[in-house]
């Protein structure tokens, strides 16, 4: 399979909008402990997988991993008829490794692009189902170490056992507009082009959601 970079997949295929600051991989485990990541903490993910834990997180720039938040596959239509969209938010490496990216959607609006009100009802704290193309639950990529791409969608997409949840939801307002910043959780299996499956285990997320 054709490795891409993570930027041009995301501008190239779904036009997204970038929040961009940077990230790094932590070191200290002693500061990672799952206890102490908190809806507080920086941008970041942590998971499980093969038995090794792994977790990014924001640092200067210039280093290793980008995060960003976009809007993807956005249809406005003329009231009465219904229109759509769904958000997506990650951590990105500038090479195409160590990337992930969770979506939420569809949110189906009739009239004016939904408000904050709206948006933020959209990522309620709870149990959200994983779904082929976000549906009205969540899903989730991640790319390996040779830059392959692997979905909750992909292969069989079957996620009997799996859980993603939003444990707690923060308001913010900054230079890119209004976001919601979330904190979850999630267990699940991801699929390559092939069919073949791994799972990723004990992972937390933090992260947020831009208004746009």
């Amino acid at each position: 399979m054709k490795k891409q970079s993570p930027l041009f997949f995301l501008i190239i295929s779904i036009g997204m909008v970038m929040i961009v600051s940077s990230c790094k991989k932590d070191e200290e485990e002693d500061d990672n402990s799952d206890s102490k990541i908190t809806i507080d903490s920086d941008w970041q993910v942590k998971y499980t997988l093969d038995g090794v834990t792994y977790n990014y997180k924001e640092g200067d720039w210039g280093t290793d991993f980008i995060s960003g938040s976009y809007s993807r596959d956005e249809s406005w239509v003329p009231a009465p008829d219904t229109s759509s969209v769904s958000w997506g938010s990650g951590l990105f490496s500038w090479d195409g490794v160590s990337f992930i990216d969770i979506d939420r959607g569809t949110l189906k609006y009739v009239g004016s692009f939904p408000d904050e009100d709206q948006f933020k009802s959209f990522f309620a704290p709870g149990n959200y189902p994983f779904a082929p193309d976000g549906g009205n639950g969540m899903w989730l990529r991640w790319y390996d170490d040779n830059g392959d791409m692997w979905t909750t969608y992909y292969g069989s997409g079957d996620q009997s056992g799996s859980s993603i949840k939003i444990d707690e939801i923060a308001e913010e307002t900054g230079i890119q507009g209004y976001a919601i910043k979330v904190k979850l959780s999630f267990n699940c299996k991801v699929y390559d082009e092939n069919g073949n499956s791994k799972t990723l285990t004990n992972g937390i997320y933090v992260g947020k959601f831009l208004h746009y």
